[in-house]
């Protein structure tokens, strides 16, 4: 007679079999659950102190922002850049691990808790420095550098102006008269810029920037007298700029990029416009 015990007409070893074959495809499909995307009773502080307690919290826009609702049904919807820590309601911080289950899969940082990196943001952000470049007249092009100081205003998240003041060295060669001549000149730039990316994708900012420019010489070249002019003229140029400023500290920052532009010459008889194409350099301060 067997000895073999029998389970609803299996044997033994056969069911652990199946129980351990369960097991296995089991354990990988739990592992692969999402993480959660909502929390209940919950407690949140801000960056300002504020606390919301006893609220369920949730991810909304794909991860950019952090729903919070009461229990009387209040929504208050916060920015990550909002959000000082997240506490459950044993009051264990769990700031972390709602950071990990963030739906914002296109950034390369957490947008709260230990791993979150700051966005970029101003109000306005003042620039000072140099440019290195060559520029052009109606004959070749000559090495020139640039003195500049600006402030970027921003219009919200994508836009800002840029105020601009350059003290450029002019040196132009003139075919005609076979001779090179130098000057200076001041310019007023007025810009429009754009952000070529949000702010909660990048750490940085980087632009585009297109305006206009007012050139004031103080002096002209008068190629038929072969003689400079003592009277002063002016007129316009158009600028096209772009580049990244990236942080030192929470205020600092180093701006490099490129400027095109097309300019007046210093030769008062020729109306073909100049060309400068300089590499910028400067130093930023966020407020």
């Amino acid at each position: 007679m067997s000895t073999a015990f029998q389970t609803k007409g299996f044997p033994i070893g056969v069911a652990g079999c199946l129980v351990a074959l369960f097991l296995t495809l089991a354990v990988p499909a739990i592992a692969d659950q999402p993480a959660p995307r909502s929390w209940q009773h919950v407690s949140v502080t801000t960056s300002e102190g504020v606390i919301y307690e006893d609220v369920s919290l949730a991810w909304g826009l794909s991860g950019y922002s952090i729903n919070l609702t009461a229990a009387d049904g209040a929504e208050t919807v916060l920015s990550p850049s909002q959000v000082a820590s997240i506490r459950d309601s044993s009051g264990t911080d769990i700031t972390n691990a709602v950071a990990e289950a963030s739906p914002a899969t296109d950034v390369g940082f957490a947008l709260i808790g230990d791993e979150r990196a700051v966005p970029f943001e101003f109000n306005v952000l003042l620039a000072a420095g140099g440019t290195g470049g060559l520029i052009k007249g109606d004959g070749r092009f000559s090495p020139t550098g640039a003195f500049f100081a600006g402030a970027r205003i921003s219009l919200g998240t994508h836009a800002h102006i840029n105020l601009m003041y350059r003290r450029q060295r002019v040196v132009e060669t003139v075919s005609a008269a076979d001779t090179e001549i130098s000057g200076d000149t001041d310019e007023f730039h007025f810009l429009v810029g754009y952000r070529t990316t949000p702010s909660l994708q990048n750490q940085n900012y980087t632009y585009l920037e297109l305006g206009v420019a007012l050139v004031q010489f103080s002096r002209m070249f008068n190629t038929d007298r072969l003689a400079w002019t003592d009277d002063g003229s002016s007129g316009l140029g158009v600028t096209l700029q772009g580049g990244l400023v990236f942080p030192l500290s929470s205020k600092v920052g180093l701006d490099l990029g490129g400027i095109v532009m097309m300019r007046p010459t210093l030769v008062e008889d020729i109306s073909t416009p100049g060309l400068l194409i300089g590499i910028n350099a400067a130093l930023t301060f966020r407020f």
